[in-house]
């Protein structure tokens, strides 16, 4: 009677494969071989202590710096400082880059595709006269932020 076997060992991942009752001692011989050869390596090992540092030396870490040395660092400052603010549908405060003031925007309202599909689907919807609504309203348009003071755009609120 012939059969198959497949043993997988976890710590080596070997896979022993017969197909007859010889060929399976075989292999266990040849396994319980290769695991004592391994458990006799390890026991090896263990005996040995393991390595230190030199006295008076921190172990993991290098030598010493010499004594007598100055020793400078430098330290280097950003120069630029990006900010990122997201704007809304309300007028903000913030700081203009252009003329460097702390200020509060002024807002005003522009036609965007959000306006546009909204138009669209109430032309389909409603009608021709129907399709003029979303321009009327404010909540429909982008908000454009600007400075009050340099006239200067700071930012853009897309409603889509």
């Amino acid at each position: 009677m012939y059969m198959k076997l497949f043993i997988r060992l976890y710590a080596d991942d070997t896979v022993i494969m017969f197909d007859s009752e010889e060929n399976l001692q075989k292999a266990l011989r040849i396994f319980e071989n290769k695991y004592e050869n391994n458990r006799q390596k390890m026991s090896k090992n263990q005996d040995q202590p393991p390595p230190y540092a030199p006295a008076g030396q921190p172990y993991g870490y290098g030598p010493p710096p010499p004594q007598g040395q100055n020793t400078t660092v430098i330290m280097q400052q950003p120069t630029t400082i990006a900010v990122v603010q997201h704007l809304g549908n309300t007028p903000m405060r913030t700081r203009c880059a252009a003329c460097g003031a702390d200020v509060v925007t002024a807002t005003y309202y522009e036609t965007g595709s959000m306006t546009w599909l909204i138009a669209i689907i109430l032309c389909f919807v409603g009608g021709l006269l129907c399709c003029f609504i979303p321009f009327c309203i404010d909540d429909c348009k982008d908000v454009v932020h600007q400075c009050p003071n340099c006239q200067n755009q700071i930012g853009r609120f897309n409603r889509m």
